[in-house]
């Protein structure tokens, strides 16, 4: 990202083609290096950025051509709604087995008893404050915010059960910039006891 709007001297850097190559590659290297041909590959949007419209198709089947898994499902980030674009392009061209604007999957059985069993994982490109089933314990897996969200969702939201899988982030907790296992999510966010923003979960809520 680069622009004014973001703030003094956040477009005093020059980013060069060489540059973008090594970031796409790098990417490109730490999932093949990770997600298996067989296994399903959760893209939560913004698979490409500042490409114009009629270009978009074309860049983005390039990435999806270097990407060994055969399963990627992407969930449609800002920067992947041009209006030029439709579901069979998508599909089509893109090579994506599916596509969303949101994915609502019941959580594996993962030996955590009946209640997570009963769950469910909803996958977002944006952070919500209250999303699907959110007092009835389902979690939130989210991108958008390169992280920039978690710092003020621990502070005023404690204990909530959503999180941000984007590579900024899985690169300061891990150390590469790749996809996260969807097993370590979901142990991670049943773990917590939720936080409320209304009357749903009332443990938590402070209001009338």
């Amino acid at each position: 990202h680069r622009g004014s709007w973001k703030g003094e001297g956040s477009s005093d850097h020059k980013i060069s083609a060489k540059a973008m190559d090594i970031h796409d590659s790098t990417i490109i290297r730490e999932i093949n290096s990770r997600v298996k041909a067989t296994d399903r590959l959760f893209h939560l949007g913004d698979v490409a950025c500042g490409i114009p419209e009629k270009q978009y198709v074309k860049r983005v089947s390039e990435y999806r051509d270097r990407i060994n898994c055969e399963n990627v499902i992407l969930i449609m980030g800002n920067h992947d709604l041009h209006k030029e674009i439709n579901e069979p392009d998508l599909i089509r061209e893109c090579g994506f087995q599916e596509y969303h604007v949101r994915l609502v999957l019941p959580i594996p059985s993962l030996g955590l008893g009946k209640q997570a069993r009963e769950r469910c994982i909803v996958m977002d490109h944006y952070p919500i404050q209250s999303w699907m089933g959110s007092h009835r314990g389902w979690i939130q897996a989210y991108g958008h915010s390169h992280g920039g969200s978690e710092n003020w969702r621990q502070e005023h939201m404690p204990g909530h059960r959503s999180r941000d899988v984007g590579i900024d982030v899985i690169f300061r907790q891990k150390g590469y910039y790749g996809p996260i296992e969807l097993d370590e999510v979901i142990y991670e966010l049943t773990a917590k006891e939720g936080h409320a923003v209304d009357h749903h979960i009332p443990t938590n809520y402070e209001g009338p």
